[in-house]
């Protein structure tokens, strides 16, 4: 019975340590309610120069931090220099896709790490998910791994 219940515990435990162990939701009182604008005229560069950091962490509904009321009051300066230059312009001008930045990606680094080669190996050739790390990350990942492989295992066989 004892160890019925040990597992019944350590089942729900990784149950509940899941994305999905705590997808419920709590609806705010009716007078908390923040109003989201349908139309997204915040995305325009002269609605965005003449908001302040509460009014747009009101429209996209997020909370900004120091840093970020920060960044957001150079942002904004900065649009307000390229609108002289660029009436039409829009915030989404300044989200760069194919910036080329690389993003760590800890489970291809572990696979790596553990597997070595083979490790690599499968960066390549898997398939990318949804929303999974792209192909470059995957692999740069990996080859990470596999360096701390080489280092972990060259000290273990020759010391």
């Amino acid at each position: 019975m004892i160890q019925r219940l040990f597992y019944l515990a350590i089942l729900t435990a990784f149950l509940l340590s899941a994305n999905t162990g705590f997808a419920f939701a709590i609806r705010p009182l009716s007078g908390n309610t923040v109003a989201v604008p349908n139309n997204y005229d915040y995305l325009r560069g002269d609605v965005f120069v003449k908001m302040s950091a509460k009014e747009f962490a009101k429209a996209t509904g997020t909370h900004l931090n120091f840093f970020e009321r920060m960044y957001f009051r150079m942002i904004k300066r900065q649009v307000k220099r390229d609108l002289k230059h660029n009436p039409d312009l829009l915030i989404t001008d300044y989200y760069d896709t194919a910036s080329g930045k690389f993003k760590f990606n800890a489970l291809w680094f572990v696979i790596a790490a553990i597997i070595g080669p083979l490790g690599v190996l499968l960066a390549y050739v898997s398939h990318p998910q949804k929303n999974g790390p792209d192909k470059k990350d995957r692999t740069t990942s990996a080859w990470l791994g596999f360096a701390f492989w080489i280092l972990w295992f060259g000290y273990i066989f020759i010391f």
